[in-house]
């Protein structure tokens, strides 16, 4: 795995919240996935396989431990 996790911490539970990220691939034959998991529900990704650059906008809702891990 050549991506990148960030943990985001101190997020009130029960509250919706919405990553968003921006990705682009060098060859459109592969594909990046932009995601969110660890947050108390289902691991949730997108992928981009565009060379143009793309967004993507995931909510999602954290448990009382109040984090989620997203990724790219």
């Amino acid at each position: 795995n050549n991506g990148v996790e960030i943990v985001i911490q101190g997020l009130k539970p029960g509250t919706t919240y919405t990553f968003i990220g921006w990705a682009r691939v060098a060859d459109p034959n592969t594909h990046i996935l932009l995601g969110v998991k660890e947050y108390g529900g289902k691991e949730f990704n997108v992928p981009i396989s565009s060379k143009e650059w793309s967004v993507a906008a995931i909510p999602f809702t954290p448990d009382a431990n109040g984090s989620v891990k997203a990724y790219a």
